[in-house]
């Protein structure tokens, strides 16, 4: 149940991350003012890209860069799942 925790928790921390064609990528668009739109659209064209870029860079040259990204706010949330979980318990 812990494993599934962490992998579930850190999926759904993954796809919050401002990155286009990631649910955070749709949430970061309706908060970019209209004079950065232009400039938003360009990244959010290349946005795959940085994406396939970034898990190569994580798997392939074992740059812990989404790790430590992912680990600290995913790492809340277990805490929070269990002190919940614990709470219940008592």
């Amino acid at each position: 149940l812990v494993r599934f925790m962490l992998v579930n928790s850190g999926l759904a921390i993954f796809n919050l991350l401002p990155i286009p064609p990631l649910d955070g990528g749709h949430v970061a668009a309706s908060l970019v003012p209209y004079r950065h739109r232009g400039t938003w659209e360009k990244f959010a064209a290349i946005g795959p890209m940085v994406l396939l870029g970034l898990l190569a860079a994580e798997s392939l040259a074992h740059v812990p860069l989404l790790s430590s990204l992912i680990g600290p706010p995913r790492n809340l949330v277990i805490t929070i799942y269990s002190q919940i979980v614990n709470g219940l318990g008592a």
